[in-house]
This record gives C-alpha cells, structure tokens and sequence, in this order.
C-alpha cells in the first residue's frame, strides 16, 4: 500500500512532468518484460518525439536501499525524492565509497 507521501509526490511528479499537457503522455507503475511482472517503473513518460523518461520514487533512506529493482530503460533515468532524503544520501558513506 502506498503512503500518502507517495502518493503525493506522484500527484507532484504527474504535472511537474507536463504529463497533463498536451504531446506527454504519463502512467504509474509500468510493467517491463515478457509477460509482465519482471521489473516496475513506478512513473513514465513518453512525449510526442519518442522520448522515454523512467522516474523511481524514494520517499524514505530505507526505501532508496531497498531490494526493489530501480528500472533504468528510459532515454532518461531519475529518482524522485524529498528534499530531506536527498541530503540523508549525501551524507551517507555507502553512496561516498567510503
């Protein structure tokens, strides 16, 4: 089940994307592979020039450390996260190579 955090950093993620606009269109949780189930994305956009961009949304540390799978297939690949998970990594020593 989603958290309200999540779900509103998709809600954010949706316009900040332009994908209420017209020429990009988005969706939630996409399912790559044969058959689907083999890997999510949990929000992509394709514009009108055929360019894929794959967002993983962090809402916690723990969840950017998960065993989930991060899908990078798009042209373009980013996580999406708050601002005080962002300086949480950056402090971090594991994302250092300390």
């Amino acid at each position: 089940m989603k958290t309200k955090l999540t779900k509103d950093i998709e809600r954010k993620l949706y316009y900040a994307t332009h994908a209420d606009e017209r020429g990009t269109y988005g969706c939630y949780e996409v399912c790559v592979g044969n058959g689907c189930g083999q890997e999510f994305i949990d929000f992509a956009t394709m514009d009108s020039k055929e360019i894929f961009r794959c967002y993983e949304i962090k809402a916690s540390t723990s969840d950017f450390y998960s065993k989930s799978r991060n899908t990078f297939i798009g042209n373009f690949n980013y996580f999406v996260m708050p601002y005080n998970v962002y300086e949480d990594l950056l402090k971090d020593d594991r994302l250092a190579g300390k």
